[in-house]
């Protein structure tokens, strides 16, 4: 993207969620809850190209709780979220945390408009939104690494994607199972993807550091 686009709505529902922001992190074979000044729980991630590295800060996400009864074996897992820029995420964050404990409907606007002000003018190009993953175990008793990343310039189509993927398996019948699920567990992962890069969205897998591989389907 050549510009930031960021609608006020979003920067408002970003405020509202500050409150049911859970740093947490699975290591050592049980969930840990960090602080937000804790810094030795925050990881440096690269990113690669013009995004480079990026400190990140531990997030709960939902999908994760049920992956260690899943796998037995894991050991540390996280999901972390990468720097918005120094102001935001140094001084406007720490503030709108503490106001919504204090006023947590009055503090709403006023933090959205603060945060919305923090973007337009520290955010700096390039624009884009991108998630990678960083795995690595053992497999037939060896050693192995790899990581990927999938990336859209347009934030809000790199959201709204995954979301359509998702619906064209329950509409053919790939998804049939009853109940009510969470997307990343319910949807058949190699199918997935496929169609979401059809649908334009970029993945770069890196497996083990031996070769880069980009994929990108029309």
């Amino acid at each position: 993207m050549e510009s930031l686009e960021i609608e006020d709505s979003t920067v408002g529902e970003l405020v509202e969620l500050i409150n049911d922001f859970e740093m947490t992190t699975f290591k050592h074979g049980k969930w840990q809850k960090v602080g937000i000044f804790s810094m030795s729980d925050y990881i440096s991630m690269d990113f690669g190209g013009d995004f480079g590295k990026q400190y990140s800060a531990p997030m709960m996400l939902e999908e994760l709780r049920r992956l260690p009864e899943m796998y037995p074996s894991l050991q540390e897992m996280g999901f972390y979220v990468g720097s918005f820029n120094w102001f935001v995420d140094w001084i406007i964050m720490p503030m709108a945390m503490i106001a919504l404990k204090l006023w947590p409907n009055q503090a709403i606007k006023p933090m959205a408009k603060w945060m919305h002000w923090g973007f337009e003018i520290f955010f700096k190009p390039p624009y884009g939104t991108l998630l990678k993953v960083e795995a690595s175990g053992v497999k037939d008793n060896a050693a192995k690494a790899m990581s990927a990343i999938i990336s859209h310039p347009d934030g809000y189509l790199f959201t709204a994607i995954p979301v359509a993927a998702c619906l064209l398996q329950v509409l053919d019948g790939t998804i049939g199972k009853p109940g009510l699920w969470l997307q990343a567990q319910i949807v058949e992962p190699t199918r997935f993807m496929q169609d979401m890069q059809r649908m334009g969205i970029r993945l770069q897998v890196n497996d083990g550091g031996k070769h880069e591989m980009e994929q990108k389907r029309d």
